[in-house]
């Protein structure tokens, strides 16, 4: 989650992030890795981050949403 955050450019909105370092982003929904914890296994959910405008929250792990390959420095 930390690591997709930061590529969020909060001075933005459509998309919240650098067009310049990161072409073409569209401004939806993106997954992170990490998952919410104390949510029941049977409904699991994850944290994904709203590049329309830059805001996190979760969404069921069954929804259909965008990637984007992060890595911390």
């Amino acid at each position: 989650m930390k690591e997709l955050l930061t590529i969020v450019d909060v001075e933005r909105v459509n998309p919240a992030v650098d067009v310049a370092a990161f072409p073409s982003t569209p401004a939806t929904d993106f997954w992170s890795a990490t998952p919410v914890a104390g949510v029941s296994p049977d409904m699991p959910k994850a944290f994904k981050v709203d590049f329309s405008i830059g805001k996190f929250d979760w969404a069921d792990t069954g929804a259909t949403l965008r990637v984007r390959c992060v890595r911390s420095q």
